[in-house]
Formats: C-alpha cells, sequence, structure tokens
C-alpha cells in the first residue's frame, strides 16, 4: 500500500496478497537473515537454513548477523535488490528494529521467533513457522506509528523498556522471560513513577502516578496474553495505562503483569 492511501479498497489488498502468496510458493526463493544475538539465534541459524532447503527454498543470500545494528542495513539492502521474501530471525528486538522497511512494500517479512519473548510471533499464533513460510500464507497487518517510528505489536513508554535495556544478553540467553523479571525487580526499586495525560476525542484522562504506558496493536507482551481487547487487523490502538502501585502491591504485580490489570485503565481508539 501507498502511505496516502492507507484506506485502499480491500479487494486491492486482497489481489496483492495473493499475488505474493503466488510468488512465494512458485519461485520459492528467499533471502534469510537471522540475529544471533537473540536468545536461540545462534543456535538454530544453521537449523533454519537446513529446514527451508528441505521445504524446497532456495536461499539466494544467508546472514548470521553477532552485530543487531547491521539488521536494518542488511534487510533494506535486500529489498531495495528485488527480494519478494526476506525471511528475518530473531526475537521483539529484531522485528522493531526492521519492520519499518517493509511498510508500503510489496515484500513478505517471513518471521522466524527465536527470541525470548517472541510477543508478535504469539500475538499472529505462528507454530512451526518455516512450515507456515512455506505454506505461502501472507498476512496483512496494520502497523502502529511513534512520531516516525512503525511498531507491529507494542511500543512501551515507562518501567518495561528500562528492564528490556538493563537485562544482560547472557540472563536473557539462559533464564529467558525469567530474565526479565529478575532485572524488573531490582528496576522497580529505583524506577520514578511520571505523570501521563492522554487526550483526543472524547478522552481527557490524567494518571499522576504512572509506572508504565503500553500502546498495543497485539495481544502479547513480555510473551504473555496482557492486552486481550487488541488485534492486529482491527484498525485500532488499545492503550494500557498502569498505575504504581504501592507497598507490597508492588512486589506482587511485578511477576505477573496480568495481576496488575486492576491498576490499569483501557482506552480504544481508531
Amino acid at each position: 500500500m501507498d502511505e496516502s492511501g492507507a484506506d485502499r479498497a480491500p479487494f486491492e489488498r486482497h489481489a496483492r496478497k495473493r499475488r505474493l502468496e503466488g510468488l512465494i510458493k512458485s519461485e520459492r526463493i528467499a533471502a534469510l537473515v537471522v540475529n544471533t544475538r537473540s536468545r536461540r539465534g545462534e543456535r538454530h541459524y544453521a537449523k533454519a537454513r537446513s529446514l527451508l532447503g528441505e521445504r524446497g527454498f532456495k536461499l539466494d543470500v544467508c546472514y548470521a548477523v553477532s552485530d543487531p545494528s547491521r539488521l536494518p542495513g542488511i534487510v533494506r539492502s535486500l529489498i531495495a535488490g528485488g527480494h519478494k521474501l526476506v525471511i528475518v530471525g530473531g526475537g521483539d528486538g529484531t522485528v522493531s528494529s526492521v519492520v519499518d522497511l517493509f511498510a508500503y512494500k510489496d515484500v513478505v517479512f517471513g518471521l522466524l521467533p527465536l527470541g525470548t519473548a517472541n510477543s508478535f510471533a504469539r500475538t499472529l499464533s505462528i507454530k512451526g513457522a518455516v512450515d507456515v513460510i512455506a505454506d505461502g500464507k501472507v498476512v496483512d497487518i496494520d502497523l502502529g506509528k511513534v512520531n516516525d517510528d512503525y511498531f507491529a505489536n507494542t511500543a512501551d513508554l515507562g518501567l518495561a523498556p528500562s528492564v528490556a535495556r538493563a537485562t544482560p544478553y547472557r540472563l536473557k540467553r539462559y533464564l529467558g522471560r525469567a530474565g526479565y523479571l529478575l532485572t524488573g525487580g531490582a528496576k522497580f526499586l529505583s524506577h520514578k513513577p511520571f505523570q501521563c495525560t492522554l487526550t483526543g476525542e472524547g478522552i481527557d484522562l490524567r494518571v499522576d502516578a504512572t509506572l508504565d504506558v503500553l500502546i498495543a496493536k497485539g495481544q502479547y507482551f513480555g510473551g504473555m496474553p496482557v492486552i486481550e481487547e487488541a488485534a492486529v487487523e482491527s484498525r485500532d490502538l488499545v492503550i494500557l495505562i498502569v498505575k504504581s502501585p504501592t507497598g507490597s502491591n508492588l512486589v506482587k504485580a511485578w511477576p505477573r503483569l496480568e495481576s496488575a490489570r486492576r491498576f490499569v485503565e483501557t482506552v480504544r481508539g481508531a
């Protein structure tokens, strides 16, 4: 789709999807890019190549990327080079770093969920990712946008991103999502609540002691089903404002985000 035609007629979007599905099924050509710094990227890179080959794919180029900052440049060059299927292996951070490059392009983003939480893959109910790609099924989703940055699943302000940045790579690799919980427990002690003001058509809300603000297109966050109201094809954003708990409630709220829902207010908008 072109950016000025976000409301293009549904049959046009359907036709583009069918055309891309046909190309994947008939040509069986792809480029593979795996973030080996993701939790399972290094371990499963060779296996991914092998499985895709077994399913009849010719991999024009393959990249095992140990420096995540190189991912956008590599994916950008593959798209510019005319690849119609770019398969990317990694976690939610990997998806976030490259999803902008696919917006408004006739290119399919093939996802191999190899990260820690894999929230976006869970939102799309991806199981047996190689089989999903091999079957050639194309899903057309809407993206959210904050300033000039697109996101496929969620955008977050407050505690959660500081926890994600602070969690060591080795801790995530060996403990998985539990690594985030350990880091989050420590971050809780120093995190300062902030004031959040949300305004819009029919909305005027202020929360003085805010712990976190989650803007969601998908249902999963941190690998858990947290935002039941969200749907990647709904053209709605669900905004969760998590109020800062106090005392013993603080300890109870962190290990399971769903237990903090009593501190949450949900606002929907187109």
